[in-house]
């Protein structure tokens, strides 16, 4: 049996002592604030997705989030690369909301996540070219904010303020897409358009 410091035992007793708060707070989470924040999310991004005419598909509280420049699209209807919503070196034990906000118990990170379909792109050989894609490439990614996870992977971090995220649902019950709160993600997405001619050089110098 694993040995329980003070500190879990106070914690845990604080939860027992009050569960029906801690209850709660959970189920108005994961049943009010996490589907309005997701529908904040879905109707920002899709507005940039319209205004750039790129393609993706987004629903947030379905852990569903890619989009692309349309000259990405494949045959199928999809995209040969693409970039995704992701949790970087984070597990499963905290909400979305925790992380995207920096209170989680891990140290992850919320962001966007650069990939693509490896079988457009000589399929194993590409891991290969991968490790040799030019300094100046990745500098000028690392410039706007990205970080090489290696494979040809590139991540860009996306936090917002926590307190503006309270101050917006104290006024409006809700997470509106035009609000301030979200103006980090229309930032990042901003960082997604200017990148896409540095990935484009990577794509196109690829087997």
């Amino acid at each position: 049996m694993p040995i329980i410091n003070a500190e879990a035992r106070a914690a845990g007793a604080l939860i027992l002592s009050k569960m029906r708060m801690f209850n709660e707070a959970v189920v108005f989470m994961e049943q009010t604030l996490g589907p309005a924040l997701s529908k904040g999310f879905d109707i920002c991004i899709g507005k940039f997705i319209k205004e750039n005419q790129w393609i993706g598909k987004v629903a947030m509280e379905n852990d569903t989030c890619w989009i692309a420049p349309n000259r990405w699209k494949n045959d199928d209807g999809g995209s040969r690369a693409w970039f995704e919503i992701h949790w970087h070196e984070s597990g499963e034990k905290d909400y979305w909301l925790a992380t995207l906000t920096g209170n989680g118990t891990e140290s992850g990170e919320f962001g966007f996540l650069f990939d693509l379909d490896r079988n457009s792109f000589g399929g194993k050989s590409f891991n290969q070219y991968a490790k040799s894609i030019k300094s100046a490439d990745v500098e000028r990614l690392e410039k706007l904010g990205f970080n090489s996870l290696g494979k040809g992977k590139f991540f860009l971090p996306l936090h917002l303020d926590g307190e503006l995220l309270a101050q917006c649902w104290q006024e409006y019950g809700e997470f509106p897409h035009d609000d301030d709160v979200f103006g980090p993600l229309r930032y990042a997405l901003n960082v997604l358009a200017e990148s896409v001619p540095i990935f484009d050089q990577i794509l196109q110098d690829a087997p």
